[in-house]
């Protein structure tokens, strides 16, 4: 992600003395408005400070800068450690190493290597051949013997060594909840493509990023995107016969949801003037979902406000009206094949935690409050309290308690933030998922490979408004009649379940 370091000096309030880059992966993490374009933040370090009046200036709450995450779909997750050579080549693969070292002293200096053990100057290591590794600078591009910034040492030296033990990377996710899609390689003839109308949508994917998350949010309309020998990038609306050709192009796969009313059977579909109804399932309407809202695949410039389709007149994510987005409470969150739901077990010491127990409807402890995209907390609908992380010596401990161990005076608690990410329930944080053979967090980072195996299904949940008031209409619901209305009370005429499918 090609990002300002600038900024983040700003930002942090650190423009003369910096900061290390262990920090900065994980201030942008928790701050990912930090993070934008290089060229709209250059690089001064202090000079800044000399304009009058000062021009070191912070993204943070202005809308002139560029949100890199949201421009490409991704998301920071958990820095992580690199302690040998080996691992220090295979994180190389995916991005550059963060690192430091300590100038030796001459009381300390080991047969003239420039690093010692320590951490008092920070730089990246970018690359390696079979002898050495690359060093990337932070002095500026006049630096070094290339002139580009960059140094060499010998891979086994004590200065590569040193770097190798404080090596560290962030893990970037690509953010599958932002518009549910995913890509498929192919090679296509370009005359036989139809390209998306531009007079349509091309309103519609302004700030929506790339060309793959500009296919990706506009649902039906887009089936791809294609590389056209003029080196031009286009949205691709048909692939034609689908004839092999010399053009690379990427097809697009939707991963969709249908709302099922459970005790009809029911599902929502849509009338002619984009009201919803009731309808078997071969009339149900697809949706997909992008920041807890419900978008129409096949009417993508409309999303669920209320009972109907209404036009998405923002495109600035951060500029999303919070009336119009929707939540999930009193969900059974069940294992795509496993037959297990999520359930609270008694954790080995103290309090619940979570576990798999085998589905059951009717289990008030089968029952969460969650959110439909976006960052939320995983709440016990039965206990009324979000799934929290405590730090219990080396190890961390996850618990729904708002009671310390026994004899404890202090402990440190920090409520979970979940998240949709390709059908798995994913903690941002550490990147690991909610593995469906155990409904317990997995050992392994998110992998998308894993959507079938791990993908969970809110069941039998209540669909409500994000920020509706007290006393509102802000249940969606089937009343006696078979009508999709709002409601001001959830009972059994508004409980749903999501039922996947790949468009």
């Amino acid at each position: 992600i090609p990002y300002s370091v600038q900024n983040f000096m700003n930002c942090d309030e650190s423009v003369c003395v910096a900061t290390q880059p262990y920090k900065v992966n994980s201030l942008a993490r928790k701050n990912p408005e930090w993070i934008v374009r290089e060229s709209e933040v250059l690089y001064t370090k202090k000079d800044c400070l000399k304009t009058s009046p000062p021009s070191c200036a912070c993204s943070t709450g202005s809308t002139e800068y560029t949100r890199v995450t949201d421009e490409q779909f991704a998301f920071v997750g958990p820095n992580v450690d690199v302690r040998t050579e080996e691992e220090a080549r295979q994180a190389l693969l995916s991005g550059p190493l963060t690192t430091c070292f300590a100038k030796p002293s001459n009381a300390r200096n080991e047969t003239g290597e420039r690093c010692a053990a320590g951490c008092g100057h920070a730089n990246s290591i970018i690359g390696y051949s079979r002898e050495q590794f690359y060093i990337q600078e932070s002095y500026g591009l006049k630096y070094g013997p290339f002139d580009n910034g960059t140094w060499l040492t010998s891979r086994g030296s004590i200065c590569a060594n040193h770097l190798i033990l404080r090596g560290v990377y962030p893990m970037v996710f690509y953010d599958y909840d932002r518009a549910n899609a995913f890509f498929t390689d192919i090679s296509v003839d370009e005359t036989e493509l139809i390209f998306v109308d531009k007079e349509t949508f091309g309103d519609h994917t302004r700030n929506i990023g790339v060309a793959k998350n500009k296919c990706a949010f506009i649902g039906s309309a887009c089936r791809g995107v294609v590389a056209l020998s003029s080196g031009a990038f286009e949205l691709v609306a048909d692939f034609g016969a689908g004839s092999t050709g010399a053009q690379k192009a990427s097809k697009k796969t939707q991963m969709v949801v249908y709302l099922k009313h459970e005790e009809t059977g029911k599902y929502i579909g849509l009338d002619s003037t984009k009201d919803l109804v009731a309808v078997e399932k071969a009339q149900a309407a697809p949706f997909f979902t992008s920041h807890s809202r419900l978008i129409s695949y096949d009417f993508p410039q409309y999303h669920v406000v209320n009972n109907r389709l209404s036009p998405i007149v923002i495109r600035e994510i951060r500029d999303i009206d919070p009336a119009e987005v929707w939540s999930l409470r009193d969900c059974n969150l069940r294992g795509a094949n496993s037959g297990l739901s999520l359930d609270l077990v008694d954790d080995e010491f103290y309090g619940k935690t979570i576990g798999g127990v085998v589905f059951d409807k009717a289990s008030p402890s089968q029952r969460f409050d969650i959110g439909i995209s976006g960052v939320w907390m995983l709440n016990s609908t039965a206990l009324g309290l979000p799934l929290r992380r405590e730090k219990d010596k080396k190890r961390f401990r996850y618990i729904f308690s708002n009671e310390t161990y026994p004899g404890k005076k202090k402990a440190k608690f920090y409520v979970l933030k979940f998240r949709w990410n390709a059908r798995q329930l994913m903690v941002p944080y550490n990147g690991k998922t909610i593995d469906h053979e155990t409904m317990k967090f997995s050992e392994n980072y998110f992998d998308f490979s894993n959507i079938t195996d791990n993908s969970i299904t809110p069941t039998d949940c209540t669909i409500l408004k994000l920020a509706g008031g007290e006393g509102e209409t802000n249940y969606l619901s089937l009343n006696d009649e078979g009508k999709v209305v709002m409601t001001r009370t959830s009972d059994m005429d508004g409980k749903w379940t999501f039922e996947y499918a790949d468009l």
